[in-house]
């Protein structure tokens, strides 16, 4: 593995990062949500590249290394905005339910 892991996965985590901004519904998750999938895809992909016997030195590592974290990133950002949607709007129904618990300052404790 070596060394070339790092720069691997700080440009994973810049790919994660730069696709946050490019794709739509960021506001529906975390700031660091994309840039830590990118980094850990990387890092994933490249210990199994790693153990294939794949080296730093082969161009094919790099590429599929930063392929999957453009997939894994790309598929975090389209799934989890619905899903945060969905969960917000049954939460919101389930509050509005007539006679649904209120928390007060005492109850909260």
């Amino acid at each position: 593995m070596g060394l070339a892991l790092i720069p691997a996965a700080v440009i994973g985590a810049l790919i994660g990062l730069g696709l946050r901004y490019l794709l739509p519904g960021r506001s529906q998750y975390g700031l660091l949500v994309l840039p830590a999938a990118g980094g850990a895809a990387v890092c994933v992909t490249w210990a199994i590249g790693a153990w294939a016997g794949l080296t730093h030195e082969a161009v094919w590592i790099w590429l599929i290394a930063f392929s999957i974290a453009t997939i894994v990133s790309i598929a975090i950002a389209r799934i989890l905005p619905p899903k945060r949607e969905q969960a917000d709007a049954e939460l919101l129904a389930e509050l509005m339910r007539p006679g649904a618990p209120v928390a007060t300052a005492t109850t909260a404790r």
